[in-house]
């Protein structure tokens, strides 16, 4: 949070939110002022430590911000609320979408507070989230918003998560799932093993067994964050079209390791039974990070055995019921 002189846009005083977006700056008394608000989380120093902000990919990198009218300080303390609106009115956007970049900021928020259940002093790897109106789903430029699809990439200058944005076709910054998903990947790069062939994908098919693993550990992994049990995707003319996928159960035919929607079932219901600790642990222990050809089902199952051996029968129990027999691989 930046208050701002008003005349010059000299930054006055600066501060950040607490946990329910309350904030306290002291600056002089009847000065006309600006508060702006960025779309960055950032915390330094003792551990936790983290480093997110939410940027626009057709506008140089630009961070997104929101901020108030000008005003008066005055004599005495006020308060100045500040609201990021959705731009929505009532069949189409009317206005800027100003709560977009923000609630892609609470979602990560969100996932990073769950690793936090099971390990409190986590320094998350700095992170970049691209959001544009632009975002479309067809590939080209990712300047002119041509992403193609919502998706986490690794670079060498650090992790970034591109989301989709165009009117009528695809929206996903109000799309809680979607962005834990992507951020379930970036859990993945940052503390422990991604193997994934990458490519399309659905929960219809069977799949490499890598693609399976990595796929159905986002699903699962954003109902464990979100602490809900569907997964939801909007788009399409008026954003009233979507899919929504029930994380408890597994395929109704074909279950197996090469079903991500078997992989995701499996973790959700397992983390509903023996919590997220022991799956942190084994995701992020070295017998899975290095203990295996290639990552899959099979051995993080062999991992959480030894790292949690006693919920192995409920591992166990979970694999049977998607037809894995993890001894044989198979």
């Amino acid at each position: 949070v930046e208050v701002l002189d008003a005349a010059s846009g000299n930054q006055l005083a600066t501060t950040a939110a607490d946990e329910n977006g309350a904030y306290s700056v002291n600056v002089q008394g009847n000065t006309n002022v600006i508060v702006r608000v960025r779309a960055q989380l950032t915390r330094t120093g003792a551990l936790p430590t983290w480093d997110v902000t939410v940027r626009d990919n057709t506008q140089s990198s630009a961070i997104y911000s929101m901020q108030s009218s000008v005003f008066s300080t005055g004599s005495a303390a006020l308060t100045r609320d500040l609201r990021a609106a959705s731009g929505w009115g009532g069949s189409s956007y009317t206005g800027q979408r100003v709560s977009g970049p923000f609630a892609i900021m609470d979602t990560v928020y969100t996932a990073m507070q769950k690793v936090m259940t099971a390990a409190p002093a986590t320094a998350f790897p700095s992170l970049k989230v691209f959001w544009s109106v632009n975002n479309t789903n067809s590939g080209g430029s990712i300047a002119l918003g041509q992403i193609g699809t919502t998706f986490f990439v690794g670079r060498s200058s650090g992790a970034e998560i591109y989301v989709l944005g165009k009117e009528n076709v695809d929206t996903d910054e109000f799309d809680a799932p979607v962005i834990a998903h992507e951020w379930g990947h970036y859990y993945q790069a940052s503390f422990s093993r991604d193997d994934s062939t990458g490519g399309a994908h659905s929960t219809s098919e069977r799949v490499d067994r890598r693609l399976a693993f990595s796929e159905g550990w986002g699903n699962g992994w954003s109902g464990i964050a979100l602490g809900r049990s569907n997964y939801v995707d909007s788009g399409g003319p008026g954003q009233a079209q979507g899919g929504n996928l029930d994380l408890t159960r597994g395929p109704t035919t074909n279950p197996g390791w090469f079903r991500e929607s078997s992989i995701q079932s499996i973790f959700w219901n397992l983390n509903q039974q023996v919590g997220f600790k022991p799956i942190h642990d084994t995701m992020t222990s070295a017998l899975f990070r290095g203990g295996a050809p290639v990552t899959s089902i099979h051995p993080f199952t062999a991992a959480f055995n030894v790292v949690a051996s006693g919920n192995a029968p409920a591992l166990a129990t979970l694999l049977a019921g998607q037809s894995i027999n993890a001894a044989s691989n198979d």
